[in-house]
């Protein structure tokens, strides 16, 4: 393809400064807009929520397997299901804030 040079004088300059000069008919995008968005808030929020979840969770599931396993073993011992829930409901709870407090 060969170079042609530009000549500014025949183009019809009128109509492009008729128009407003604010924005124009182009894109000018946000002016104040910084940084990465709220995904990089919530991002850095999660990576500072999993290993505290991580751990809470680990807690947790090792006391619902003993207290499961106390739970049969009430029932299993001629213990109502329901008192044997709650009992060892509360007891586990007891224990989970226990566990809090110390740590």
């Amino acid at each position: 393809m060969p170079h042609v040079n530009f000549n500014p004088d025949s183009i019809d300059w009128k109509g492009f400064f008729a128009e407003p000069q604010v924005g124009g008919s182009y894109f000018r995008g946000v002016p104040y807009m910084r940084g990465h968005g709220i995904g990089a808030v919530f991002r850095h929020l999660y990576r500072f929520l999993l290993p505290l979840a991580t751990t809470a969770g680990k807690a947790v599931g090792r006391e619902g397997l003993s207290v499961g396993a106390r739970v049969l073993g009430d029932i299993a011992g001629g213990e109502e299901p329901k008192s044997a829930h709650t009992r060892e409901g509360l007891r586990n709870l007891n224990q989970l804030k226990m566990q809090q407090t110390n740590s």
